[in-house]
């Protein structure tokens, strides 16, 4: 009977201690507020970029590596403000993961393009950055930059700015619970080049001498590079309201054969 008092003492004991400890704690270590705790929460984004392909016939398809074998999926990718050269010795940084169709999609952590990015990939604040595309230029043609979704995950406020120049989209935000969905639509240049006669036999009232100097000329090409990605009706070759690489085509061929 003395014996199982003396355990029952001790135990009593044991569990005074350990409360007392935990009481401690507590008092050294407040509980988070709210505000706090939403701070350590995780900071991702939804992602997904993509590169798809016009056909001949004006369809949208995704770009496909297996039909293309003449592709090189690892030429085609996208680079963004922080990730790029010449802040990265790589001229790719992001390559697209699937490798049947040029396709990026993933939910990230961070505040980053990058998967499992290191520190100095993740941008320190909230703020914007251009996506610029890495793609086998010699092949295609960008025709156009889309943005399809640029808004907080669950929201339909548009958060975007119009895509611009050249090979990037710019402004796009980089934002805590961001969902975005955007890319570009490229042409194969071999088929822009294969339309030269056809467009020029269709259009009635194209002209290649775009200053009226008698000639077709490198003249009029800087014209026509000087007005890319504009509607400039001079430099509009075959009349479908802007001015691109198949413009640029149509006037490379007509120079050559001149």
């Amino acid at each position: 009977m003395h014996a199982h008092t003396k355990l029952l003492g001790s135990l009593l004991f044991l569990i005074a201690v350990l409360t007392g400890v935990v009481a401690y704690f507590l008092v050294k270590t407040p509980l988070k507020t709210s505000s706090q705790a939403a701070e350590t929460q995780v900071c991702g984004m939804s992602l997904n970029i993509s590169a798809q392909e016009e056909r001949i016939d004006g369809r949208v398809v995704p770009l496909s590596f297996a039909a293309h074998r003449e592709l090189d999926p690892i030429k085609w990718g996208f680079s963004d403000t922080i990730n790029r050269p010449p802040y990265t010795e790589l001229p790719i940084i992001t390559h697209f993961d699937d490798q049947q169709t040029a396709r990026y999609s993933t939910f990230v952590g961070e505040l980053s393009f990058v998967p499992f990015p290191k520190q100095s990939q993740i941008y320190p604040s909230e703020q914007n950055a251009d996506v610029q595309l890495a793609f086998q230029d010699d092949v295609y043609d960008i025709v156009r930059r889309e943005i399809r979704r640029c808004s907080l995950i669950g929201s339909s406020k548009w958060l975007c700015a119009e895509p611009q120049t050249d090979t990037r989209i710019v402004r796009i935000p980089v934002r805590c619970g961001m969902d975005l969905d955007f890319g570009w639509v490229v042409k194969k240049r071999s088929e822009s080049v294969s339309r030269v006669h056809e467009l020029s036999g269709s259009v009635p009232n194209i002209s290649p001498d775009i200053n009226g100097d008698g000639v077709v000329n490198v003249l009029d090409l800087s014209i026509v590079i000087g007005a890319y990605g504009s509607n400039d009706p001079q430099a509009d070759l075959n009349k479908d309201g802007r001015v691109n690489g198949l413009d640029y085509s149509v006037l490379v061929q007509l120079v050559i054969t001149s």
